[in-house]
C-alpha cells in the first residue's frame, strides 16, 4: 500500500509542478512588464509636472 501511495504522489506532484512553472513564468514576465510600464508612466508624469 505505501508503495502505491508513494507512486500516486508523483503523479499527482508531477500534474501539480507542470502548471505552477507555467503559472510562475506567466506571472515573472507580467509583473516584469508591469514594472516597465510603471517606470515609464512614472517618468511621463515627472516630465509632465515640470
Amino acid at each position: 500500500m505505501k508503495g502505491r501511495q508513494k507512486k500516486s504522489g508523483t503523479q499527482h506532484e508531477l500534474q501539480k509542478e507542470t502548471p505552477n512553472a507555467i503559472v510562475d513564468m506567466y506571472l515573472s514576465t507580467t509583473v516584469w512588464h508591469g514594472l516597465i510600464l510603471l517606470k515609464k508612466w512614472e517618468r511621463k508624469a515627472r516630465d509632465n509636472s515640470k
